[in-house]
This record gives structure tokens, C-alpha cells and sequence, in this order.
């Protein structure tokens, strides 16, 4: 394989997408109390599936430069560490703080560093296909089999399969947004209309049930990560913007650790206050560029090596 030229404003969509992530572990009904569950539809279309599609792409870069010893040691160990680091402390906080209980919209109970898991599986098993099979159509039809086959066994076993799935046609993608914004409008068209005309396809009940309306979900997503990417292509963003979004998504990992702690002190105090909402997303943004900034100095080293 020939390696291209990185494109930049893929950590731009990445960037915009770990935003979208944090924004939606928030309290944003206030904002369209009668359009919750669209504005849900629009979030959840454009943040995790945009993350895993956008770092499948990501890996390709990764997979033609460095040797497998390197690969495991710069993405999957590194991933898989933090998952268990960050695990293991999220839940100590969790316990601590809220007593184990977490009422909140949008919260799963300790499934917050399921991303990190799922993340870790998808370099895992693209790295593993790649060197065991060369046929990346055999590769793909395994992948179908364990996504359906994993949701019988259960719904955190289909998702798992699915997102590495998703991270898969993310790496194999050439030309990330070539021909797919028709379908993708077609799609996202219908699927505004099944929400709203028949009452069926709500978001939040979907994304935990196995089965078609969640494959049709994934299919939306994916698209809105073409059509998300596309955007930012045709967009010029101010210097300032540009390179904070870029930054966010170079460094998404530290910034989907970090917004979950920030979160859980900030439930303490209370989890129905927009003004509170608004400023636990202020200091979401804006937290993990102080502690890099604070990188020089002896205790900022030592926080930066925890991602």
C-alpha cells in the first residue's frame, strides 16, 4: 500500500465530533424541550460513529508507516492501558461521588470508558484481519458474521462488533467524501420523517436495542461522518478555531477521560441547572489545554503521561 498525505481536516471532524460527544453527556433538553429527541438524532449521527469512522481512516495512516511491534505499542496497548487505567479511577469517582447511582440523561451507569474498550478492539482486529487474511471482502463478510452473531449473545457484544465494524470502513476508505452525500440525504431524509411521523424510532431507546432500527441508525451515522467531513472541507474555519478544533482532535482521547470526571463534580451539585450545564461544558473545552500547557512542569508531566 502507498501511504497519503495525511489530511488535517480530518482531526478538524474529529475535533468537532469530540465536541459534539461532550455536549450530548450534558443536560441539553433545555435547549428545544419539543425537539429533544431530533436534536438528539443530530447529535448522536454526528459524534461516535464520526469518532470510530474517523479514526478507522486515522489508522490507515498508522497501519502503512510503522511495523506491527510499533503498531501494537503505539495504538493498541496505549488504548487498552487507559481503558483499564481509566476504568479503574472513573469508577473509584463514580462510587465516591455519586454513591453508584447516576441518574442523568443520557448516562449509561459505568459504561463510560466503553469507547476506550471498543476503540482498542477495533486496532486489534484490523491489524489482526490484515496480517491473517489478505482479502478485504473476506475480511468484511467475517466481520458482518460476528456483528450479527454478537447481537444474540447481547447488545454490548453487537456494539462491539459494530463500532470496529464502522472502524473498518473507515480504514478502508480511499477518498473519504466521493460519492456518498445523495444516499447519505436520502437516509438522513427518511429517517427524520420515520421520527417524527410514526413515533417508532426513538433515538435513545434504538442505540440500546440490537436489530434493524440500530443498523439503520449506524448506516445514518456513517453517512453524517462523510457528510460531516465534506463540511468541514468546504468550510474555512478562522486560524483560532481551526486549531483548537485540531487540536481537540489530536488529543480527543485526553478530552473524552477528562469531561467525564469534570461531570461527575459537577452532578454533585446539581444535574438540572442549564447554567451549570453551560459552564461544565466551558470548563470541558477548556480544562484539558491548561493541564497541557502545564506539561513543562514537573506535576503537569506526570498528569499528561495518564493519557
Amino acid at each position: 500500500m502507498t501511504q497519503d498525505a495525511r489530511d488535517e481536516s480530518l482531526d478538524i471532524a474529529k475535533g468537532i465530533a469530540e465536541i459534539l460527544v461532550i455536549f450530548s453527556h450534558l443536560n441539553f433538553a433545555w435547549l428545544a424541550p419539543k425537539t429533544e429527541n431530533v436534536l438528539m438524532l443530530i447529535l448522536v449521527s454526528l459524534h461516535n460513529t464520526a469518532f470510530f469512522f474517523i479514526s478507522g481512516y486515522l489508522f490507515r495512516y498508522s497501519f502503512e508507516k510503522y511495523t506491527l511491534g510499533k503498531l501494537v505499542k503505539k495504538k493498541m496497548y496505549t488504548i487498552f492501558r487507559l481503558f483499564i487505567l481509566w476504568g479503574i479511577i472513573l469508577g473509584v469517582v463514580h462510587m465516591l461521588l455519586l454513591k453508584g447511582q447516576l441518574s442523568y440523561h443520557f448516562f449509561e451507569s459505568f459504561n463510560s470508558v466503553w469507547f476506550l474498550g471498543e476503540l482498542s478492539v477495533g486496532y486489534f482486529l484490523i491489524v489482526c484481519f490484515k496480517k491473517i487474511v489478505h482479502s478485504d471482502a473476506i475480511i468484511s463478510a467475517i466481520w458482518i458474521l460476528l456483528m450479527v452473531a454478537g447481537t444474540f449473545i447481547s447488545t454490548a457484544v453487537g456494539k462491539l462488533f459494530l463500532f470496529s465494524f464502522i472502524m473498518w470502513l473507515g480504514f478502508q476508505v480511499r477518498n473519504i467524501t466521493s460519492k456518498y452525500l445523495r444516499i447519505y440525504a436520502a437516509i438522513w431524509g427518511l429517517t427524520i420523517v420515520v421520527l417524527q411521523i410514526s413515533g417508532h424510532f426513538i433515538v435513545s431507546e434504538v442505540s440500546m436495542q440490537p436489530g434493524y432500527k440500530l443498523l439503520m441508525l449506524e448506516v445514518l451515522e456513517i453517512y453524517s461522518s462523510v457528510f460531516l467531513i465534506k463540511m468541514v472541507k468546504a468550510v474555512r474555519f478562522g486560524d483560532l478555531i481551526s486549531g483548537f478544533l485540531t487540536y481537540v482532535g489530536k488529543t480527543s482521547i485526553k478530552y473524552y477521560v477528562l469531561h467525564f470526571i469534570i461531570i461527575y463534580l459537577f452532578l454533585t451539585f446539581d444535574n438540572n441547572s442549564p447554567v451549570l450545564s453551560f459552564l461544565c461544558f466551558v470548563i470541558c473545552l477548556i480544562f484539558p489545554y491548561i493541564i497541557d500547557k502545564f506539561s513543562k512542569y514537573k506535576y503537569g508531566k506526570w498528569i499528561n503521561s495518564l493519557f
